[in-house]
């Protein structure tokens, strides 16, 4: 009778136990990564010149190996909050194969690393090289964010930079600071990404080849009353910029940006099925798109928007023409607000082929005009529109 009472009670009891209570946790991986991990990345060595800048718009997950060194970070379009330019790099608790550090704990620890190729700062390239001096005032500048969209880093956490000395052989710290929400940080600041400025003047230890620089962030995972741990502490940084000629005031760039990425065409869905899109293709169709371009510089820019959709493995095109039109600094008008720039109609249908699958692949391009522009690498996003079964 006593087991009968004993199995009774685990009968009914037990299930509230395992169940009664619903727990959000942060992701223990990075999907997006682990999936593009088949054949880690070798990367290479290269030696970089002035200018220095990377604004992560680049179409990977990794970052540029022409510029860094190595892969830990995390390029994407959606951890941030309000970015600089489409694109950034997040620093995080996983590491380049998508998983938690294996050193991870609630203590806190070295996560992800973001580290220069070796750049040439001892002279100024071309046809007559010369040595850099400290009067050509060498400026190291970045945005940061804590944050972002995701898990806000805390306080006993902070993200950091060094510089590396190649004469002495040794790392330097330069700069610093600990976590906070994104809300806090807007705030404290009033901007969503806060550009820090760096003058580099000591000649001695710095001006020679094979000057290096790193960011790093230190993380610590929370714990739960399930034990269970997830990705955490998160940091993004944004439009990384190392060149002569600068000062203190040099917030300001030479260029016109996408800051978001391209988008699906339908209304509810990124993707659906050919077959169940070909029944109401007309309704399924969003009439417009939303796209963020801003202007980095004080002075307006005429500036060209257009895209284009191409089938994949087919002939079938189309195109769409917004024209030339003024885009306004954005610290004086924010983004751009030109319809047929920042809402562009959509113009097409797609062709009802007969196969049971479609891709397409949505090309949206500015092109400044005759001021040209600094960084071409965020002038262009895409999108594929996908239907398959």
């Amino acid at each position: 009778m006593k087991n009968k009472l004993l199995y009774l009670f685990f009968l009914f009891f037990f299930p509230f136990v395992l169940f009664g209570q619903e727990i959000i946790t942060d992701l223990s991986l990075n999907p997006v990564i682990k999936n593009m991990v088949i054949n880690p990345k070798k990367q290479k060595t290269s030696i970089c010149t002035l200018p220095f800048i990377d604004d992560f718009s680049i179409n990977s997950v990794f970052p540029n190996d022409s510029l860094w060194s190595n892969t830990f970070v995390f390029i994407n379009t959606s951890y941030s909050k309000y970015p600089t330019t489409i694109g950034v790099a997040t620093f995080d608790a996983i590491n380049d194969t998508g998983a938690l550090y294996e050193d991870a704990n609630i203590y806190g620890f070295i996560a992800d690393s973001l580290t220069s190729q070796p750049i040439q700062l001892d002279t100024i390239p071309g046809i007559s090289p010369s040595a850099i001096k400290i009067s050509d005032s060498v400026y190291f500048s970045f945005y940061y964010q804590p944050q972002g969209v995701g898990n806000a880093p805390e306080k006993n956490d902070s993200l950091v930079l060094e510089f590396y000395s190649p004469k002495t052989q040794k790392w330097y710290h330069i700069w610093s600071d600990t976590g906070s929400t994104v809300q806090k940080f807007y705030d404290r600041y009033n901007v969503w990404f806060k550009q820090v400025m760096i003058p580099i003047t000591d000649s001695s230890i710095y001006f020679h080849k094979g000057f290096r620089f790193r960011f790093y962030n230190y993380a610590s995972l929370s714990g739960n009353t399930a034990s269970m741990a997830g990705n955490a502490d998160q940091w993004n940084i944004d439009y990384v910029y190392l060149d002569k000629g600068r000062n203190k005031a040099d917030s300001l760039y030479k260029d016109i940006a996408f800051v978001e990425p391209a988008g699906s065409v339908l209304k509810n869905y990124t993707s659906m099925p050919w077959s169940q899109f070909k029944i109401n293709a007309t309704t399924e169709m969003k009439d417009t798109l939303h796209m963020t371009i801003t202007n980095l510089d004080t002075i307006i820019y005429n500036s060209a928007y257009k895209y284009s959709v191409i089938q994949e493995n087919g002939s079938w095109t189309s195109n769409y023409d917004g024209g030339s039109y003024n885009i306004y600094p954005y610290k004086n008008a924010g983004y751009q607000t030109y319809v047929k720039h920042a809402s562009p109609d959509i113009n097409f249908t797609f062709p009802l082929i007969t196969s049971d699958s479609a891709r397409f692949l949505i090309k949206h391009t500015i092109k400044e005009g005759i001021l040209g522009d600094a960084n071409r690498n965020n002038d262009t996003t895409v999108f594929y529109q996908n239907f398959y079964i």
